[in-house]
């Protein structure tokens, strides 16, 4: 089964395929689902943090009455994690157990398909530009008279 992953926070993260790889127990919280990124997203979106592509990420959900394995709506909120300790993607274990072994990220959305994803996130992206784009007059003028008055 496909999902897609989307994320406002990060601003080139666009809603992306992904598929259910393996559940994680992360310091035994069970909730942890390792995704298969379809494409793999370039490093960049996380300001260059790694130096391959990521084809693989962590998430879990945000909410506790809302688990990945068992949702109850859509789209399902969650941590997106980086993966610091790259032996879970090979090794035949579910098991993390050292604090600095995923390295939570951001937040986001986890949706059942593209349209969905497509229309909360880039939708929403393009209005907040669109609003600050209408704002930044006010910003820039306010920014001059801060300078001016510090000076």
């Amino acid at each position: 089964m496909f999902y897609y992953l989307a994320s406002g926070e990060l601003k080139h993260f666009y809603p992306t395929k992904c598929t259910f790889s393996k559940k994680i127990t992360y310091l035994k919280d069970t909730n942890f689902m390792l995704i298969s990124l379809i494409p793999p997203i370039h490093n960049d979106v996380y300001l260059g943090l790694h130096s391959t592509n990521i084809d693989h990420l962590i998430i879990a959900s945000r909410h506790s009455d809302n688990s990945l394995f068992a949702v109850k709506r859509w789209p399902v909120s969650v941590n997106i994690c980086l993966i610091n300790n790259k032996s879970i993607l090979t090794d035949d274990s579910n098991t993390l157990t050292e604090k600095n072994d995923i390295t939570n990220q951001a937040w986001g959305e986890l949706y059942q398909d593209f349209d969905s994803a497509y229309k909360d996130t880039i939708v929403q992206k393009q209005s907040a530009d669109n609003a600050l784009m209408e704002r930044m007059p006010f910003i820039r003028q306010k920014n001059l008279d801060d300078a001016e008055k510090s000076s």
